[in-house]
């Protein structure tokens, strides 16, 4: 599926398979989760504040 998805190379030795991660395809990867990431920052930063608040409060 890797393989398939072009994540990674695959080589054969003898009875082995030798694979190889292709790093330029995680930066299409990392390039696709960008906006997500964007988009939840905020979001995932707001909600630790809260969670310490919380905490302080139980305190």
């Amino acid at each position: 599926m890797l393989r398939e998805a072009g994540l990674v190379d695959v080589r054969q030795d003898a009875q082995r398979r030798i694979y190889r991660l292709r790093p330029e395809a995680l930066v299409e990867v990392d390039e696709w989760l960008a906006g997500y990431r964007a988009l939840w920052q905020h979001r995932l930063d707001a909600l630790h504040t809260e969670i310490a608040r919380g905490k302080k409060a139980g305190s």
